[in-house]
């Protein structure tokens, strides 16, 4: 076997916890286990492959693919007595990310009383619906405006939708005719199918995340954990075990043994944890000994512990596809149609709006249950099948022939726009199979027996589903508006919904399959106990869809998905006498090093009472009293106000560590100071500060505002354990160079930099930029202490910068130190949180950044505070709106997190789309800049999902879709800028006495002021964006799928758009260029270029230092395009450096030292556009 090995920080053979498959379950717990326990190290091996970029795992039309593909285990059950002998296809995911690489992405979390019947079946409540509730949240943000917020989690790490709200525009033509139809079958319409009552139609839910899949292994980071190795193409023989000196006769897992022909073992110190599924679990404990002594006793494998239930009460959702041949085609109603391809939202996720969940009629269910003799007399009435709230059958209407291919049909129904298919699942079904081995050697796959349509009851439901779906596309007016008939299988007439039971009983046995479910083979109660150990066998526990005891009427990804792993890690810390505070688990993942800005979120505090969080017990919060106390006679101590520890305020503690380390150096040096030049790097080797959290900061979970967490690829801030004085020097330079207090009127003179040259006043068509400060530094009822001290820092850091003045720098840093402070003050002031001052001092810590940025730390700093007034805007949510300067803040906090989001390659968050659909309402017209930034957002969506680092490819239908997209959109700019407003154009300006260093070749443009050409950038920096997806699908799809289109000779069809990507690049380029002169300040008020100028220093009156802020990000991507000639680089990093004299930005320096010096950088290669710092 090789070994594909991602980060292996321990190469020893002994692991403190050892997983086995790397599956959706194996990738959560090897995270969570990672970030809750960083001292312990974690070996998880999987069999398949990293698939990250395989093209089948990029967009939802890929999924189809997907099957008896390398990505796909491709089981086959053996013969299924009630189908007439006929094996049937079971796929399972073979990758790191096992499911989620290769499912169709639907989450459903089922009903609250399947889950409560589990927690009855194991006599074990921790395991009912509301006491999982808590961790289905944690596991999630859903994005969905209507959705309940005490329902659904909002910060979790998977990220899931309805079909409607990923997308305004993805409204599929047939969604309002099967809803009217639905209904009409009395299948009324509810609200949301994943509060624990899916009875009803409800929209899709899917988690799809803008039209990608969320693979287990991305979403949940496992390879950025220091304490986790992750080892895939590694199949483990069997679990190795030892006598348990402890106990007599009771087993121990000592470690695994791989299956590589050289018998590889790997130790276990704590835990050997089963995560491989439902069908190679009980395979694995069988083989390595556990298991029914007779069936161990065929294969030659010595008995280690009688386990009779294991590879028993093995069930799976059993399922029948139909499909059906379209009436109008023509009018794009199925994939394959040119028209589907033209709405560029269809592509966001599966080709279906509706999921109806229904119940079998009563008096059919209680004859089944009565002849499969599973219910009768007294009995019958209180069978949970008969519940009112009792689930039975899913039924899925999709517009694609789905399915058709695996079935072998795709001649027959293939995907050219003319047919639907629709899907019945029996998701309670009471048929039992079992999982036996077909040989004692791993790499053959066990026999496969689900035993499918097995009982009358599952007979009965399929039944009444077929039945139902035929009325809804046969016998309702818009069922037959929509479908000519079924496309029957060969040798089998369509059904009706007269049909009889025979009659769809044949159809069932010949195209009866599963929907993808499996598990229970090594169920909780059984095989396992409630805290998932093996029963006797000591540290060796499965985590895994084969311990669920019974059927959920759910779609398995979002239970194995939910935090209940996180209850399982904290059983597994507590194994063998040890346990650690449950905050550990609600800790950011992230171990990034961070930047040492003083605030750092403990993520949401616990809000039970003192007593249930000292005996660590479940508190209901119940007010006076909370009911645990109540019961036990104890005077309740009250509840805690959780949002004053959702921050804790880091920066005394740094300066006393760094005051320490001071002290340390001069006693060592013997001297009074550490000037600037006697940085050691022996300081970085001091005593680490040993100081510990308070209780209260311990006991912390992470559902409360995470002003640094609002885009998942960023870090977030986590505790911080050490001081690196080498990598944070800057940063914490202020509490090295200890100078004499500053007099208040240097404080003064910054606030009055800040006003002079970062505030734009709003005239003409620019509404201003940062104009409302002055109100916020006199409002009586506002925090103008906190507007004050951070407008003087990032003041004083620019008028550093232009004078190289060390001690103002100094005092600019101190004021930066104490901004943060008051931000944390705010933070923890639920009322302060939502104040405009404190959204505002989020975002000028930002600035202070770009203007004292000189490395990769600074730039992510700048980051993490974008990111931090993104994560304020989303919670102050509309309230915002009320004032003119709430929605301007909005607007320019939004237009920075655009900035990011072109850095990041990432798409803007859904949450801050819908608040900016909302500001949209308030508007009373859009502006140029409003509709700019629109397409500048639905660019960035399509640059994501492109992602020029793939290196697969699309499948044909999909690269021409999003080519077809690209071209639109930019075609919509093209119509922008002709539709412009006088107010708004340029002044394009040939002045060949210009100084050559000022303005490129003569060029310039002069605009009405420095902001309106920001705006215009944004519009060209969006068009070479766009125009870099066209390059990138063009040469990495066309060349594999249309090589011919791109030749020249023949007149391809595709040549005259390569050539344009190219032609609208340098154009765009070169109008960024063109801008510079005036937003360096070198056009006076005539639109003259200044004679004898100082080309380093000048700046006019009109542009101040925002107009080269504005500028430096634009110059910088016009200046590191790869088809730059070496003349526009040089005069590019010599504009970056002026900025950098004129106004102390020394970002711009930072900037044009990258394209100067970056390795990477090699003009004329395949690489188009956008770094990646």
């Amino acid at each position: 076997m090789v070994c594909d090995q991602y980060y292996l920080p321990d190469m020893s053979d002994t692991y403190d916890y050892i997983i086995v498959g790397g599956g959706l379950s194996g990738c959560v717990l090897a995270a969570r286990l990672a970030s809750a326990h960083p001292s312990r190290s974690i070996l998880l091996l999987e069999a398949g492959s990293d698939v990250r970029n395989n093209r089948l795992t990029g967009s939802p039309l890929a999924c189809f693919g997907a099957h008896h593909s390398p990505l796909d285990w491709a089981y086959t059950t053996v013969p299924q007595a009630h189908l007439d002998g006929r094996a049937c296809y079971n796929s399972a995911g073979k990758a790191l990310g096992g499911g989620t690489a290769t499912n169709y992405g639907t989450w459903t979390r089922g009903n609250a009383a399947d889950y409560d019947l589990w927690a009855e079946i194991v006599q074990d409540e921790s395991w009912n619906y509301q006491n999982l509730l808590p961790y289905f949240q944690r596991s999630e943000t859903h994005w969905d405006p209507a959705a309940d917020t005490a329902v659904h989690g909002r910060s979790g790490p998977i990220h899931n939708a309805t079909v409607s709200s990923s997308s305004s525009e993805r409204r599929y033509p047939l969604r309002d005719p099967l809803e009217a139809a639905w209904n009409r079958l009395d299948v009324q319409t509810i609200v949301d199918g994943n509060a624990g009552h899916p009875l009803g139609l409800a929209e899709l839910t899917e988690n799809w995340r803008d039209g990608h899949r969320q693979l287990a292994s991305e979403a949940y980071g496992v390879r950025e954990k220091p304490n986790l190795s992750v080892r895939t193409e590694t199949m483990v023989e069997k679990v190795l075990l030892a006598e348990d000196d402890g106990q007599k006769g009771r087993k121990i897992a000592t470690g695994v043994q791989l299956a590589d022909g050289r018998a590889t073992r790997f130790s276990a110190r704590r835990e050997v944890i089963l995560c491989a599924g439902a069908y190679r679990t009980p395979q694995l404990l069988m083989l390595s000994g556990i298991g029914p002594a007779e069936e161990l006793a065929k294969h030659g494998i010595p008995l280690q512990v009688d386990a009779p239930h294991v590879g028993r009460n093995f069930h799976d959702h059993f399922s029948f596809n139909q499909w059906w041949k379209l009436r109008h085609p023509e009018k794009g109603l199925s994939v394959g149609t040119p028209q589907w391809n033209e709405i560029p939202a269809y592509g966001l996720g599966l080709p279906a709006s509706w999921v109806a969940t229904v119940q079998t009629p009563r008096e059919q269910l209680e004859q089944a249950l009565k002849l499969d003799g599973i219910a009768v007399g007294d009995g019958l009435a209180q069978h949970p099948y008969l519940a009112p709230d009792f689930c039975h059958v899913e039924t899925l209407v999709v517009y694609a022939p789905a399915g058709a291919a695996v079935a072998g049909l795709a001649e027959e129904v293939p995907m050219d726009g003319s047919y639907i298919a629709s899907a019945v699942l029996g998701v309670t079904p009471t048929s039992r199979g079992t999982i036996t081995l077909s040989s004692a050697d791993v790499t053959v796959p066990p026999l496969i027996d689900p035993n499918y349509y097995a009982t009358e009851v599952d007979r009965v439901s399929l039944r009444a589903g077929i039945r139902q779906v035929t009325r809804l596309l046969c016998d309702t007016p818009e069922g037959k508006e929509m479908v000519v008939e079924q496309v029957a299988r060969p040798g089998l007439r369509p059904l009706t919904s007269h049909s009889t039971d025979e009659e769809i009983d044949r159809h069932v046995k010949q195209g009866g399959a599963t929907f993808y479910h499996p598990a229970g083979s090594a169920a909780m109660g059984k095989v396992v106990d409630t805290q998932l150990r093996v029963s006797g066998v000591q540290g060796l526990r499965v985590v895994d869809a084969s311990v669920l005891p019974l059927s959920l009427a759910a779609h398995y990804q979002a239970i194995l998905n939910s935090r209940h792993h996180e209850r399982k890690e904290n059983l597994l810390a507590s194994s063998r006498g040890r346990r650690s505070a449950i905050a550990q688990f609600y800790l950011s993942n992230s171990t990034a090093p961070q930047r040492e800005t003083g605030m750092v979120y403990c993520g949401r505090p616990s809000a039970s009472c003192a007593l249930c969080r000292a005996k660590k017990r479940r508190c209901d919060k119940a007010t006076p009293a909370c009911g645990q106390c109540r019961r036990t006679n104890q005077k309740c101590p009250g509840y805690r106000d959780t949002s004053k520890l959702v921050f804790r305020d880091e920066t005394t503690r740094v300066i006393g560590r760094v005051q320490t380390l001071q002290a340390n150096k001069r006693a060592l040096e013997g001297s009074t100071a550490l000037s600037g030049q006697d940085r050691s790097p022996s300081l970085a080797s001091s005593d680490r500060d040993k100081s510990s959290a308070s209780q209260d900061e311990q006991d912390c979970s992470e559902d409360s505002v995470n002003v640094f967490g609002a885009f998942d690829t960023l870090d977030t801030l986590d505790t911080l354990d050490t001081l690196d004085l080498d990598n944070d020097f800057n940063t914490i330079d202020v509490l090295l160079s200890s100078p004499p207090a500053p007099s208040e009127s240097l404080g003064d003179l910054g606030v009055n930099y800040f006003l002079t040259n970062y505030v734009v006043l709003d005239s003409g068509p620019c509404p201003g930029y940062l104009n409302y400060t002055w109100d916020m530094l006199v409002d009586p009822d506002g925090n103008t202490e906190l507007v004050q001290v951070v407008v003087s820092a990032a003041g004083l850091a620019g008028l550093a910068g232009t004078t190289g003045s060390a001690s103002i720098m100094t005092k600019a840093r101190a004021s930066y130190t104490r901004a943060i402070e008051q931000v944390n003050a705010a933070l923890r002031n639920s009322v302060m949180t939502g104040d405009d001052s404190t959204v505002f001092a989020v975002m000028v810590l930002g600035l202070f950044e770009t203007i004292t940025c000189t490395d990769n730390n600074s730039l992510q700093a700048w980051g993490q505070h974008i990111n931090g007034a993104a994560n304020l805007l989303m919670h102050r949510g509309t309230a915002q709106f009320r004032t003119k300067q709430g929605l301007q803040i909005f607007g320019e906090a939004v237009s920075h997190v655009l900035t990011l989001c072109s850095r990041t390659g990432l798409p803007v968050p859904p949450r801050l789309r819908f608040l900016r659909m909302e500001m949209e309402r308030k508007m009373a017209r859009k502006s140029p800049s409003w509709v700019l930034s629109t397409a500048h957002i639905e660019a960035m969506d399509l640059w994501h999902r492109v992602d020029p680092e793939l290196e697969t490819p699309f499948l044909p239908a999909e690269w021409e879709m999003l080519l077809s997209h690209a071209v639109e959109l930019d075609r919509r700019l093209e119509t922008v800028v002709a539709d412009m407003p006088d107010s708004w154009r340029f002044k394009t300006i040939h002045d060949p006495g210009a100084d050559p260093r000022i303005a490129y070749h003569g060029t310039y443009h002069v605009y009405y002021n420095p902001w309106v050409a920001k705006v215009w950038n944004g519009l060209r920096s969006c068009r070479i964006l766009l125009h870099q997806v066209t390059y990138c699908l063009l040469q990495r799809e066309c060349r594999v799928w249309a090589p011919h289109e791109l030749d020249p000779v023949p007149g391809g069809a595709y040549v005259g758009l390569l050539r344009r990507a190219a032609q609208i690049t340098i154009e765009m380029r070169d109008g960024i260029l063109a801008s510079v002169p005036q937003m360096m300040g070198f056009v006076d008020d005539r639109g003259s270029i200044t004679r004898q100028a100082d080309p380093y220093f000048h700046l006019h009156a009109s542009a101040p230092a925002s107009g080269a802020y504005f500028l430096v990000w634009f110059l910088f991507l016009a200046g590191y395009l790869p088809i730059n000639p070496p003349e526009i680089r040089a005069w590019t990093i010599d504009r970056l450096r002026a900025i950098r004299s004129a106004t102390g930005i020394q970002k711009a320096t930072f900037l044009g030292r990258i394209i100067e010096f970056d390795p990477n950088f090699a003009p004329d290669d395949d690489r188009f556009l956008i770094p990646d710092f």
